[in-house]
């Protein structure tokens, strides 16, 4: 088909040209003017001094002739000059049948070449006759008065075909690649480097050198682009014509070159980058001319390129919009963290009136022992006169030493004795800034004050209004309460009390019901957790463990001492052959077990017991 070089014009086209004689004028015949005529604009081209009408070899067109003494004479098209033979003609020789206007339509048949020169021949009719309208000469007009164009056809069909679609789908790969590698920042890739997941390593080290040219990359790939698409459309034209080439390039583009690239390359981007790191590179080099300067260009106009960044609140929002391998527990972790800066000492505090305090004038005397291990709180404050008012900390772990004997001390004495230290904080700090005084101070526990005026006075007073722990600070990071063993509420700000199993009150084993030996109610409990746990007459299945907490207090307990000079009379327990209904615990101190027929000597020490038998009655119950 033809490429088209010169238009100029759509509408309907009439050339004329207006010829010398011949010859003077007699009965021969001579042409004095003929007219083109054309429909549209492929067929004529327009008119060139040195080549005459430019027109379209693979068109019709109309001649209109005028002149004298045309009828019964003929005209042709020869490709040669000076050469108006019958086998130079390239079209059907045509009689003319009027004297002096001739209408015709030509069309030539042996244009071979893409620019050719076409010269018309005058036949007189005699020669005609003479040669049987085969071996005719005729007399050439000088000219030439019209220039043929036709295509040079290099390419067949199917390999036309094969071309176009690739680099339609060139294009298409070129705009996929626009849009999933300029999606990714250099900071995304180098986080991807880095990370666990060796195919996301791999992918990302091999586009991250492609990334870091920004402007380079983006006008190499859009300079191939745009060349794709342009060859495709040129070449595609010259397939189909027309509406059908406009309709066919247009479907082309869109759906090959623009919507089924960008939307695979969004979603597999990287993946599809890395593969074709090569090709993408080749690119870089072939169009590197034209897209390096732009490029650099861009690069002084515009500055750098800036990565994006995101606040804590972003990426909170982000981390919980997207469908990342995150579970909910790290999700709640992350986020937490995320608003250490944001939530304040005042929102996980522990409020005064909620708080276990100890007052310092309180004895540490049996009642305070199992009212401290009762509540299990590790760290107590403690306070002087009214609760606000609290003057240190003390330790669960102070009291293990202290005996319900030594009434005398106070809360103060151990107090005063250990001294541990303990941090302050404003109800306004953020926790952040608390856990990292925690962390450099070495505190678990600090006292949280607020800053307030009263009417009456001008300047601000400092009020401990709560105490906050390092556990608390967790909890905010963990998104959840951190329930302990001795725990009573889920929740210390909303007081959700906590559903637990039923624990034992040991407060029943500080009293003592009669008078006569007894032993300390730390003890004391020492003996009920053993007989409870190990001797099973006196398990959960055989009596019930308030009955043995109220037996415990009772005069069951003796002290036998034997005199360092009586070594001959010892004091026996047990004797065998004898019957006894006495179960025995040492709790403390030794005896000596003597066993077997060989009169074996060992020793046994705190928490024997013997004669288990001796508890039971006959349905094996008490």
């Amino acid at each position: 088909m033809l490429n088209i070089l010169h238009v100029l014009s759509k509408s309907k086209i009439i050339s004329t040209t207006t010829l010398s004689p011949l010859q003077s004028i007699n009965d021969k015949p001579f042409i004095t003017q003929f007219l083109v005529f054309s429909s549209n604009s492929e067929t004529l081209f327009g008119f060139e001094p040195k080549h005459g009408w430019i027109l379209n070899a693979d068109k019709k067109f109309r001649l209109y002739i005028s002149g004298f003494n045309l009828q019964n004479n003929s005209i042709a098209f020869s490709a040669l000059q000076d050469e108006c033979t019958s086998n130079d003609f390239i079209s059907p020789i045509y009689n003319l049948s009027s004297a002096s206007i001739i209408e015709l339509d030509v069309h030539l048949q042996r244009v071979s070449k893409v620019h050719s020169s076409i010269f018309l021949c005058l036949i007189p009719s005699i020669e005609i006759s003479l040669n049987n309208s085969l071996l005719q000469n005729g007399t050439q007009l000088k000219g030439p008065y019209f220039t043929f164009f036709r295509e040079k056809t290099t390419l067949p069909l199917a390999a036309k075909i094969c071309l176009v679609l690739m680099l339609f789908v060139f294009s298409g790969f070129f705009s996929g690649l626009n849009l999933g590698l300029m999606s990714l920042s250099v900071d995304d890739l180098r986080l991807l480097a880095e990370s666990d997941d060796s195919s996301m390593r791999y992918y990302a080290k091999r586009v991250l050198p492609l990334r870091k040219r920004g402007n380079f990359l983006l006008c190499s790939i859009v300079l191939a682009n745009v060349l794709s698409n342009s060859l495709g459309t040129v070449l595609l034209d010259s397939i189909v014509h027309g509406l059908f080439a406009v309709i066919g390039s247009t479907v082309m583009i869109v759906l090959l070159g623009e919507i089924i690239p960008q939307a695979i390359c969004s979603r597999y981007g990287l993946v599809i980058g890395a593969h074709t790191h090569l090709l993408t590179w080749g690119s870089m080099i072939v169009t590197g001319i034209i897209s390096y300067p732009l490029g650099f260009i861009l690069n002084k106009i515009l500055g750098q390129e800036v990565t994006a960044s995101y606040t804590r609140d972003q990426i909170t929002r982000m981390l919980t919009k997207i469908n990342a391998d995150i579970e909910k527990p790290e999700l709640d972790v992350i986020t937490g963290i995320l608003s250490l800066r944001k939530n304040t000492v005042r929102e996980a505090m522990t409020l005064l009136p909620d708080v276990y305090m100890l007052d310092k004038d309180r004895k540490t005397d049996a009642e305070l022992l199992l009212d401290v291990h009762k509540h299990g709180y590790s760290r107590i404050p403690v306070y002087s006169n009214e609760r606000s008012n609290i003057i240190g900390i003390v330790k669960l772990r102070d009291f293990a030493l202290i005996t319900p004997e030594q009434y005398h001390l106070t809360v103060k004495h151990v107090l005063e004795f250990h001294n541990h230290p303990y941090g302050h904080a404003k109800a306004t700090d953020s926790l952040y800034d608390l856990m990292q005084e925690f962390l450099k101070a070495h505190w678990h526990i600090a006292l949280v004050q607020d800053i307030r005026t009263e009417e009456d006075q001008f300047d601000p007073v400092s009020t401990t209004v709560g105490i906050i722990t390092l556990e608390d600070v967790f909890e905010e990071i963990l998104q959840r309460e951190i329930i302990e063993e001795t725990d009573l509420f889920t929740d210390n700000r909303r007081k959700i009390r906590r559903k637990r199993a039923k624990t034992l009150d040991y407060t029943a084993l500080a009293k003592r019901s009669v008078k006569g030996p007894s032993i300390s109610p730390q003890l004391k409990i020492a003996v009920f957790q053993f007989l409870s746990t190990n001797v099973q007459q006196f398990t959960s299945g055989f009596i019930s463990q308030e009955i043995l907490k109220i037996l415990l207090n009772y005069n069951i307990y003796a002290i036998i001492k034997q005199q360092t000079n009586q070594t001959n009379n010892s004091i026996y327990l047990y004797k065998k052959g004898f019957r006894y209904e006495l179960f025995t615990l040492i709790i403390q101190g030794n005896a000596t077990l003597e066993s077997g027929i060989e009169h074996i000597m060992s020793t046994v020490g705190p928490f024997s017991f013997f004669a288990t038998s001796a508890l039971l009655a006959e349905d094996k119950t008490i």
